[in-house]
């Protein structure tokens, strides 16, 4: 097998080749990234074909065309939307949305009729040139419908626009729906008297939102990672080296993402903030090794060219840069258990950017270190005499130590010193201290572990799997502000949609079948959240009260199977259109639509199982009743969030457990290093109980990614521990080794911390929730590994 220096020394020999094929590839890939940035947050990124729930929406789509309903609420404040003036612009309205190439159907006041003479003769209401009071008195006529497109101060008006199911439609809705707002716009100012509401809105809304995201995250990430490198090491070459390994790993594995036909989503607009701060955890434990093996001063370096002690450090770092990318990646790896695409497609190419950046963290490294001249460290000062360390080490006495010395001065170092040389010595004596007084404080340190552990674990029960689409936006958004204003002019206007099949014998015109869904509807209605109820049955009530009027002629006809099958047959040869957005062709599956607020998806399969009791019971003996269209498939969210949850964490956990001990090759090492890990996956899930922050599409999986990132500084630390124990025992190789390692794991937490509570500055809540939860696992991960793990070693791993 290869040594690490062979293969360094390898690839330096390489070095042109691998420059000549970096950069073929970055050309071939021009046209990936050129498409990935394009935005889809449709439905084929939440479910997987096959899924039955999938398959049912589908089905409905082929009974009644796209579902993606755009409502429209018109309001005029000042007077009736009935006066004449008002009247012309409903209808010219109506008309320039109907003349739109990507709408299939509107229905407005437009639809409305009036028996105009002779058999079957009819005029639109609107067109009649009717004053408000005549214009009153023909609505009172038609109730059903009027309540569907009125509200009873006649002031606001409704307009449902059904969009073409179109082949391309997820990436045509943007424009779709931008046409049918400058249409709106052109009869009724945009936001003061028209709002739209629907699915499809959202959708539009999501996507607008990522596409800022990304471009912030991009371009802000990258030059606030620039400052940082700067400021911390003052060195050109050094700055190159960690942004050209994030900055090409993330054009290389967004390019791979396009070319395989994957936009971004709301996750995946993370990707490039990810491969930042990972991307930037190897190089920094580089150049530490650097800076280490330059750092003893009065002994010969056996290194003295820069390029030889680039080299060196390249070859010291190759093994545990490559187990901290395995956990990495099979943290997000672990992602591909989820039932959700959007999360399987996160965790894939997130594990992908991650392995591009081991390989551009040594394929760089051999080109650029060199080049950095990192000068021995001038540490006579705060270098601890062997012998001091021995004797901390092995009595565990650190109490006396001075103020100066406390943990959060690391962190100081960190900001206010210039020097990168200073800051790894200062780092590493500051760490010495600091485990010294762990060590002493045992007892009250166990204690506190213990509380903290019991507190967290009681978060726990507190967790729940929703999801709201709503809360995505922030609270100032055009979307949210058109949801509440649409909401205070009409209602509650959600769709939400059931599918009615008559038994056998019997059809949608039956008496049977429609007496019993309206007292459906009629039950439906007295159910607190449910709004208006229409469908197949109202239409034919609505088709009968413009012949006879509203009453008992109209009620007595709803009994008549002659009078219901002539009503479905005038119907059908007038308002074919209408017709079929409510009844299937075959008269065999029949629509109704019930409007609802918006709720999440947790309060919507509770609001469905409630329908189904009800229908059940009303319709049971002529009927059966289900859930259909995008609804349902919202609901099943939470059973997607559940188990991905818990797949992804069970499968990350055996996978990183693996792979560690392949690593150090001792099951008890092993586990002794994954233990304290489970510290920050217990921070993050019990921070969520007791916040309330729900399991959902941000989170589902965010225990596993914990765990990965976690895992990353102690295999770093356990590699170098493994050396040093063979030659100076437990407790003083533990005490070299963080003084080793240490700098760069505080480095990288630090500036992880500061990463990802950066993405706190997102627009989506998407984004937020993942920026915070990784944030404050990060401190429960340093927790864990200054203070925790000392601990457990000094238990387990005695003399």
């Amino acid at each position: 097998m290869p040594t690490a220096a062979t293969i360094i020394m390898g690839l330096h020999r390489v070095r042109y080749w691998f420059l000549a094929a970096l950069l073929s590839a970055l050309l071939a890939l021009w046209p990936g990234v050129r498409a990935a940035v394009r935005v889809d947050n449709s439905l084929r990124i939440w479910f997987l074909e096959g899924d039955p729930a999938l398959r049912s929406y589908r089905a409905f789509q082929r009974l009644f065309g796209n579902d993606e309903v755009v409502i429209v609420a018109v309001r005029d404040s000042a007077r009736t939307l009935l006066a004449p003036a008002n009247q012309r612009r409903l209808a010219a309205l109506s008309t320039a949305l109907a003349a739109l190439p990507s709408v299939q159907a509107v229905l407005s006041p437009a639809v409305l009729r009036t028996p105009a003479g002779g058999l079957g003769g009819t005029a639109p209401l609107l067109g009649a040139g009717l004053d408000s009071a005549t214009l009153r008195a023909a609505l009172a006529r038609q109730p059903t419908l009027r309540d569907q497109l009125f509200t009873p101060d006649y002031r606001t008006a409704r307009l449902l626009i059904t969009l073409r199911n179109l082949p391309d439609f997820d990436n045509q809705r943007g424009a779709v729906l931008a046409q049918v707002r400058a249409t709106v716009g052109r009869h009724f100012a945009l936001d003061k008297q028209a709002w739209l509401g629907g699915v499809g809105v959202v959708y539009a809304g999501l996507n607008e939102l990522s596409q800022r995201d990304f471009g912030f995250f991009l371009g802000i990430g990258f030059g606030l990672m620039f400052l940082l490198l700067w400021a911390l090491y003052r060195r050109g070459v050094l700055v190159l080296y960690a942004l050209g390994i994030v900055g090409t790993a993330t054009y290389l594995t967004l390019g791979l993402y396009g070319a395989l036909g994957y936009r971004l989503n709301l996750l995946t607009v993370l990707l490039p903030v990810v491969i930042i701060l990972l991307g930037l955890m190897d190089a920094l434990h580089v150049i530490n090794e650097m800076q280490q093996l330059a750092a003893p001063p009065g002994e010969p370096l056996a290194t003295s060219s820069p390029k030889n002690l680039a080299l060196a450090a390249l070859s010291e770092m190759l093994f545990p840069c490559a187990a901290t990318m395995l956990t990495n990646v099979a943290g997000f790896l672990a992602l591909l258990s989820s039932p959700m695409p959007i999360l399987r497609t996160f965790g894939l190419f997130s594990g992908v950017g991650i392995a591009w950046c081991l390989v551009l963290t040594f394929g760089l490294g051999v080109w650029l270190l060199p080049l950095a001249g990192i000068r021995r460290i001038k540490n006579y000062e705060l270098k601890i005499k062997n012998e001091e360390v021995g004797e901390a080490a092995g009595s565990g006495r650190f109490s006396d130590q001075p103020r100066a010395t406390r943990p959060f001065l690391v962190f100081n170092f960190l900001i206010f010193n210039s020097s990168n040389s200073s800051i790894t010595a200062r780092t590493s004596a500051a760490l010495a201290r600091l485990y010294g007084w762990v060590l002493g404080h045992r007892r009250a340190l166990t204690l506190l572990v213990g509380a903290l552990v019991l507190g967290l674990a009681a978060g726990l029960p507190r967790l729940r799997a929703d999801t709201y689409t709503l809360g995505y936006f922030p609270s100032n958004s055009p979307v949210v502000r058109s949801h509440q204003a649409l909401e205070r002019a009409w209602g509650a206007y959600m769709p939400l949609e059931l599918l009615v099949r008559p038994r056998t014998g019997l059809t949608l015109h039956s008496p049977e079948v429609v007496q019993a869904t309206e007292a459906l509807a009629d039950s439906l209605r007295r159910r607190p959240g449910v709004g208006r109820v229409f469908g197949f049955a109202q239409l034919y009530r609505a088709g009968l009260e413009a012949r006879l009027g509203p009453g008992r002629r109209t009620q007595a006809a709803l009994g008549s199977r002659g009078a219901l099958r002539l009503t479905h047959e005038r119907l059908a040869a007038e308002y074919p259109a209408l017709l079929a957005q409510f009844a299937s062709p075959d008269g065999r599956v029949g629509r109704l639509t019930l409007a609802g607020p918006m709720l999440s998806a947790r309060q919507l399969s509770a609001q469905m199982a409630a329908v189904r009791r009800v229908a059940g019971r009303v319709l049971g003996p002529v009927a059966t009743v289900e859930p259909a269209g995008y609804q349902p498939l919202y609901a099943a969210i939470t059973q997607y969030v559940t188990r991905s949850q818990t797949s992804s964490l069970g499968w990350s956990l055996v996978v990183v457990l693996g792979l560690v001990w392949a690593l150090v090759r001792s099951w008890r090492l092993a586990l002794l290093t994954v233990l304290p890990n489970l510290f920050p996956v217990l921070v993050v899930l019990g921070f969520m109980g007791w916040a309330g922050i729900a399991l959902d599409t941000a989170t589902a999986s965010i225990a596993a990614i914990v765990l990965s990132l976690s895992v990353d500084d102690t295999v770093h630390f356990m590699h170098h521990y493994q050396r040093q124990r063979r030659a100076l025992g437990p407790a003083a190789a533990r005490l070299a080794t963080i003084r080793h390692v240490g700098p760069a794991i505080v480095l990288t937490g630090a500036i992880l911390l500061g990463g990802y509570a950066f993405m706190m500055l997102g627009s989506l809540k998407t984004v937020q929730l993942f920026g915070l939860l990784t944030a404050v696992s990060i401190v429960g991960a340093m927790f864990g590994e200054l203070v925790i793990f000392p601990l457990v070693l000094a238990r387990f791993d005695k003399e």
